[in-house]
């Protein structure tokens, strides 16, 4: 493996995982918020 093929790789990798942050801060917003309305 080629050293620009490793950093694609990581980049590529790099990428998947603010993708999966992104979803997981929406679904803990989305829990907080309908958590917020059974308890009003």
């Amino acid at each position: 493996m080629s050293k620009l093929e490793s950093i694609t790789t990581m980049l590529r990798l790099a990428k998947r995982l603010d993708e999966i942050v992104a979803d997981m801060k929406c679904r803990k917003e989305f829990m907080l918020e309908s958590m917020n309305r059974k308890a009003a």
